[in-house]
């Protein structure tokens, strides 16, 4: 979802099917339902999973061992931080121990970020509070956290093309700085979601080329970034937008309208050095509305996103 000041814009090929993983077997052969990765899995044999006779590849092996699969349950508002009628909430993120959430909230023409915390993750988030320093650009969103919560990117909207900036801190019990721009990840037109992820990696979304594409970048130590670079293979004339890295970074999850609607889209690739494949829309986090701004937990059993299914948008999670 990418909202910004008083203009709506929205930016969320394969089927349509359910989210999962890959599983080596795309025709029951394990016992598991197929769901989105391994719906696909005969077609992406070669590229992702190896046979699909139970003669896992590298990664199915890791997924049959170590990573959930099936559906994820209904999602649901994450009722503490719902503003009500007079404000918007998007765009969550949280640290890895999933205690920390960040999303942004807009009322009236600016928006600015919010903390919410929670002593484990089987107790509810508490009630939200605002981030003065992560706010202190004025009309801040998509603030992306690193898992370790020691580094937030945000957007930021200083005129009529929103740039990315930064802010650090040296542990979880300071203040965050006031970000700053981040020049080799901002460019004269509309950037943001810049989602800090495994080994370095970071995905972010732009339209410097047309149409909102998904691009990386690489940690070069320093506070400083690669050049982004377009992920060809993702990237379609629609908008395609709010990349999620997950999975040491052989997955991710991204909001896009190539179908028409504004649904979230999973991608997967064999290791860090290979193309990402498209697999397809994730159904049962999907609505007849607007569904965006996935964050997956390192352990795959818990999404955040948002989503205007009940008429505004709030922050949803689901579980499995």
């Amino acid at each position: 979802m990418r909202v910004g000041g008083l203009i709506l814009l929205f930016s969320l090929g394969c089927g349509r099917v359910g989210f999962g993983v890959v599983d080596a077997s795309a025709d029951g052969l394990d016992g598991i339902p197929d769901t989105a990765l391994d719906t696909a899995d005969d077609a992406l044999d070669a590229v992702v999973d190896g046979p699909a006779d139970g003669a896992d590849g590298a990664l199915g092996a890791r997924d049959d061992a170590s990573f959930p699969t099936g559906p994820f349950s209904v999602p649901a508002i994450v009722a503490p931080l719902d503003g009500g009628s007079g404000g918007i909430e998007g765009n969550p993120t949280a640290t890895d121990d999933v205690l920390e959430m960040y999303f942004n909230r807009l009322a009236g023409t600016v928006s600015q970020i919010y903390r919410s915390t929670r002593p484990s993750r089987d107790d509810p988030w508490g009630d939200p509070v605002l981030d003065a320093e992560l706010s202190a650009p004025g009309n801040v969103w998509d603030p992306e956290v690193r898992g370790d919560g020691l580094l937030m990117l945000v957007r930021v909207e200083p005129g009529a093309d929103s740039e990315i900036y930064q802010s650090t801190r040296a542990s979880r019990d300071d203040p965050w700085s006031v970000p700053v721009r981040v020049d080799a990840l901002s460019s004269p037109s509309d950037d943001g979601s810049a989602a800090p992820g495994p080994g370095g990696l970071l995905v972010m979304s732009s339209d410097r080329a047309s149409s909102m594409d998904l691009y990386m970048s690489t940690d070069l130590g320093g506070g400083t970034w690669s050049s982004p670079t377009s992920i060809v293979e993702l990237n379609t004339d629609a908008n395609d937008d709010s990349p999620f890295l997950f999975d040491v970074g052989r997955r991710l999850i991204f909001e896009s309208n190539r179908d028409g609607s504004e649904d979230l889209w999973t991608a997967a690739r064999l290791d860090l050095d290979s193309p990402f494949v498209v697999i397809g829309t994730v159904t049962e986090l999907a609505s007849s509305a607007d569904d965006s701004d996935p964050w997956i937990s390192p352990d795959g059993r818990y999404v955040l996103l948002s989503s205007n299914r009940d008429g505004a948008y709030r922050i949803y999670e689901a579980f499995r």
